[in-house]
């Protein structure tokens, strides 16, 4: 049987001077305006799906695997736009992520409509380091989580001229409402709401995982030529970690389209032997994909 102990990680963790910053920060900025007259109103990081699910058993996993893929828990992310009401369409669905919360590490997969791996993310739990990765260009991209706040930072320190929306999202500010008994949590602002259906995490530790995690998407989000800032779903996170509580659907709209997108999480705690398969591709591409610079990466370059 392979061994499914992971490889070490190939990108180089270096310092992203301020001379990147600044052309990461014109070029998305840039983007980012042009993405919000034109983009479809979706996250493009992973958001929330259908409902939770698992028993309360320890997660366990397949005999012989390596206590490294001793899973937390896994969580199969679809994002959805909803079609017009009356107009006979179905819901579109643009966008699937398979996340797997691991023992010293997060890794959150972007699947492709051919059910294969198309991209991954992977957070290592102890030191921050964040590793980006495209299997169709075979590029790698790492860097620390303090290099990802300033980054953002950047992205979003000028901002004063975008659209609304783009402000709202830098500087969001929602009223909040809580049913403890519905476990529903709406976040109502006049650009930007939110109702959130959540239910009681999977296990001990799954609330914080998943706020660590969300977190860092919404800011890598942030980073993506067209992303918006990420104060809004960084509120969402912390009202859903005050509340020990993790999405299983999340139903956003946007005011400035009326148009509505929702996502739905499902929850499992046990690794399947395509999940694992999964997780040693990813970690082959670690060792095998060139590694670049941010602004490349976003860049397509």
């Amino acid at each position: 049987m392979p061994s499914s102990r992971r490889k070490a990680l190939a990108p180089t963790w270096i310092f992203i001077p301020t001379a990147i910053l600044v052309g990461l920060t014109t070029a998305l900025v840039t983007a980012q305006e042009v993405a919000t007259n034109t983009a479809p109103a979706t996250n493009t990081a992973p958001a929330t799906i259908s409902t939770a699910t698992t028993n309360t058993a320890p997660a366990t996993v397949a005999n012989g695997q390596n206590e490294q893929l001793a899973a937390e828990f896994v969580v199969q992310t679809d994002v959805f736009v909803q079609a017009d009401s009356g107009s006979n369409q179905e819901d579109q669905r643009v966008s699937r992520h398979a996340t797997y919360f691991l023992k010293d590490r997060i890794i959150d997969v972007a699947v492709g409509e051919s059910g294969n791996a198309e991209s991954a993310v992977i957070l290592e739990l102890v030191s921050g380091n964040i590793t980006l990765l495209d299997s169709g260009r075979k590029k790698s991209c790492g860097l620390t989580y303090d290099e990802l706040i300033q980054t953002v930072a950047a992205v979003t320190s000028r901002l004063d001229d975008k659209p609304p929306i783009v402000q709202f999202a830098a500087n969001a500010k929602f009223k909040v409402d809580w049913n403890e008994e519905s476990g529903k949590l709406g976040m109502i602002a006049e650009p930007m709401g939110y109702l959130i259906h959540t239910s009681r995490q999977p296990t001990k530790s799954a609330a914080s995982l998943y706020r660590r995690f969300a977190d860092m998407s919404a800011r890598l989000n942030a980073t993506q030529p067209g992303g918006l800032p990420p104060a809004a779903r960084l509120a969402i996170n912390r009202e859903l970690g005050n509340h020990d509580a993790v999405p299983t659907r999340v139903e956003r709209t946007r005011m400035d389209r009326k148009q509505k997108a929702y996502s739905t999480h499902q929850y499992r705690l046990n690794l399947d032997p395509a999940a694992i398969a999964v997780i040693q591709k990813v970690d082959s591409w670690s060792d095998e994909f060139e590694s670049t610079d941010l602004v490349s990466y976003r860049l397509g370059k």
